[in-house]
């Protein structure tokens, strides 16, 4: 396949690679749909992707409860041990009846919310790139 049938993606904010996708690398600007033979498109994200993409968004709006909003050695060792799981953010949610589950258990792994995405990153569902 042609190199100019392949994403690439150059942005001054963030791309990220959580091996799922080309197409959601950065969610404020999807991708356009590509060939399958390079993954899928407009469908929900893993877990794992969303919880990067929620993790990323937190650090660089600042509601993730750390001083500042880059991401430097300390912070990135941080966040890496953080014991936080977006399934386990995403279960409370359900049977605490509040946005992020704070209310019934007290701080779950995170300071905020993801501001600065889309709402339905944080339950997988995706409206389709226009």
């Amino acid at each position: 396949m042609p190199a100019s049938d392949q994403a690439i993606v150059e942005r001054r904010d963030y791309v990220a690679n959580s091996n799922d996708s080309y197409w959601l690398t950065n969610p404020k600007s999807p991708y356009r749909v590509l060939s399958p033979i390079l993954g899928t498109a407009e469908v929900a994200r893993s877990l794992r992707t969303r919880s990067g993409l929620i993790e990323i968004d937190r650090r660089l709006t600042g509601t993730d409860g750390f001083t500042i909003t880059k991401v430097d050695h300390e912070t990135a060792r941080a966040m890496q041990f953080a014991n936080k799981t977006l399934a386990a953010e995403l279960t409370l949610e359900t049977i605490g009846g509040t946005e992020n589950g704070s209310e019934r258990t007290g701080k779950i792994g995170h300071e905020g919310k993801s501001e600065g995405l889309p709402a339905n990153i944080r339950r997988g569902a995706i409206e389709r790139s226009r």
